[in-house]
């Protein structure tokens, strides 16, 4: 678990093309330190991980104006598969009771170079209004899925 966190504090990128296409690029890392005036809703610094598989670790929600960033790490564990373009990526996160905080489907996350075995890299999802409703939901602790389709 140390190293995994190691890890992902070495390959820290972000993200923002368009709204359903990411693309992971070094030089759009300064997206996070231009949100000037983030409202910080959920923020957890332990997790567990899944081995030979993608995972998606979140790390912190936060809203500014009328859009909710997912602050989160990919983490590959697998020991011989490069991650490149993930389609059709769906991210579900309910609340502490199963409420549905956020359901948004992107058509492409693009990884330049790829994410190769055992390696960690930064996201920033953008989620837009329209897909997500804090409205009575209690963030203390979230449940989330991803799905997406690779070749």
């Amino acid at each position: 678990m140390k190293i995994y966190k190691k890890i992902l504090g070495f390959f820290a990128l972000a993200v923002l093309l368009n709204p359903n296409t990411l693309t992971l690029d070094a030089s759009t890392f300064s997206k996070e330190e231009q949100i000037q005036n983030k409202e910080i809703l959920y923020d957890i610094t332990a997790f567990t991980t899944e081995k030979n598989t993608l995972n998606l670790i979140i790390n912190q929600l936060f809203k500014e104006d009328n859009t909710l960033f997912i602050d989160a790490y990919f983490l590959n564990t697998t020991e011989n598969t490069t991650f490149e373009n993930l389609e059709n990526f769906n991210i579900s996160v309910c609340d502490t009771n199963n409420k549905e905080v956020l359901n948004k489907t992107f058509k492409s996350v693009v990884i330049p170079k790829g994410l190769p075995p055992q390696h960690g890299r930064r996201i920033l999802f953008p989620i837009e209004n329209e897909f997500f409703n804090l409205q009575e939901k209690d963030l203390s602790k979230l449940s989330y899925k991803f799905t997406f389709d690779y070749n």
